[in-house]
């Protein structure tokens, strides 16, 4: 049951960004942002960053070398969520994460990533509407050939 102290559009986002990430929706991405984030993706290898604008993370994840690949799908299951109210305009949300990758080639094998981790994103007001303001991911650990899901 959700806590009644969480907005619900804070969890309506938390969906969004997932699905904007599998459903490569990079056009409606920056609706969900706030107008600087950080963003830390060390723990997979990649991008972090610190007070910089959505378009840094969203040309990062959009490009070829990555979800941006039309080879590439993802799913990115969220699992049990912990929700805290850090203030009146402040939420955290501390997730379980499963992040199924599939590289499959015209002509070659499909290659398959999964990614099991804790990942931590943070909400802010901007002008009365909650944004993503900060993403962290956490990595327990991964099955499959990562690398070769993002190899060129």
């Amino acid at each position: 049951m959700s806590d009644p102290s969480i907005p619900l559009a804070c969890q309506n986002l938390l969906h969004d960004w997932a699905n904007y990430l599998d459903t490569k929706s990079w056009d409606r991405m920056p609706t969900i942002f706030a107008p600087r984030i950080d963003v830390d993706y060390s723990a997979v290898g990649t991008l972090k960053a610190t007070t910089v604008e959505p378009s840094v993370y969203i040309d990062h994840y959009s490009s070829p070398s990555q979800l941006g690949n039309p080879e590439v799908q993802s799913h990115h299951f969220i699992g049990a969520c912990k929700w805290t109210r850090e203030s009146e305009s402040n939420v955290r949300v501390i997730f379980q994460i499963m992040a199924v990758h599939r590289r499959a080639p015209k002509d070659g094998a499909a290659v398959l990533a999964t990614g099991h981790g804790i990942n931590t994103i943070d909400f802010t007001q901007v002008e009365g509407e909650w944004k993503i303001v900060a993403i962290k991911v956490g990595v327990l650990f991964i099955e499959g050939d990562f690398e070769g899901i993002f190899k060129p």
